[in-house]
């Protein structure tokens, strides 16, 4: 089942807030942002709860209730910010009904799959927003750094835990993934900062690493890892990164 109304009526909320701060800009009024991003993960951590009985099954939601504003932020007022906003809360929809279809079957694959796209979506947006915040209010580099480790390992831990099913003794594996995954991350954004390229540019090409490196990772935790399948899609993704470079604005500075 798709649809659960509980699980609506706090995606509508979510989707109600989001378009109420969408009246004026998040950032640099941070009070403001930690304000609305608050008030937001008060509503994720409080679904969660309603919906699980428990309180650590609102990380996710609780992700996209913090990255959401920021890049909402970064994006111009009009139609853009109005489908982003509908976008943002379908994935949060999707996360919610993820984690209460889990809690009612671990086993749940359609849920499984829900909770993996919204744990990819929301950390585009992170790496997304950070960007823009790193390049528009000069955000230290440290910071930007840190936030993109911490991101990546989170999602990495949480996906890869919840694919790892019945065979929990691979925590120590599924830590080391994560551990690695966010510091290869952490290191390609040391290096692609120096990019003459906008956030959304630099979001979307991170994305598609971080997504290469997973699903590595992700096929070794289900016994599933193919050398032939990896290299197929490595050819794929650098062709999607080498569009993506060729057709982006270059911001050359000096």
């Amino acid at each position: 089942m798709l649809f659960h109304f509980k699980v609506f009526f706090f995606a509508v909320l979510f989707f109600v807030s989001l378009l109420i701060i969408s009246e004026r800009p998040v950032v640099p009024s941070w009070n403001f942002f930690l304000l609305t991003a608050g008030s937001l993960i008060a509503l994720s951590v409080i679904a969660a709860h309603k919906l699980t009985d428990f309180w650590y099954t609102a990380y996710l939601p609780s992700t996209l209730a913090l990255s959401v504003p920021l890049l909402l932020s970064l994006i111009d007022r009009g139609f853009e910010t109005r489908v982003f906003i509908i976008a943002a809360s379908v994935l949060y929809y999707g996360a919610l009904l993820g984690i209460y279809r889990v809690r009612q079957n671990p086993e749940d694959k359609t849920a499984r799959a829900l909770l993996n796209v919204a744990a990819l979506a929301s950390l585009f947006f992170v790496f997304t927003a950070m960007y823009g915040l790193y390049l528009n209010y000069e955000v230290p580099l440290a910071i930007l750094l840190g936030v993109y480790f911490f991101s990546s390992f989170m999602v990495t831990f949480q996906t890869l835990y919840g694919a790892a099913g019945s065979k929990k003794r691979e925590v120590k594996l599924i830590l080391l993934f994560a551990f690695s995954l966010g510091m290869i991350i952490t290191e390609l954004m040391w290096v692609v900062h120096f990019w003459p390229f906008g956030y959304l540019t630099i979001g979307v090409s991170m994305l598609i690493n971080f997504f290469f490196l997973w699903r590595i990772a992700f096929d070794c935790i289900r016994d599933q890892f193919s050398w032939r399948q990896t290299i197929e899609e490595s050819l794929a993704l650098l062709v999607l990164l080498g569009l993506l470079v060729m057709t982006s604005p270059w911001n050359l500075v000096g």
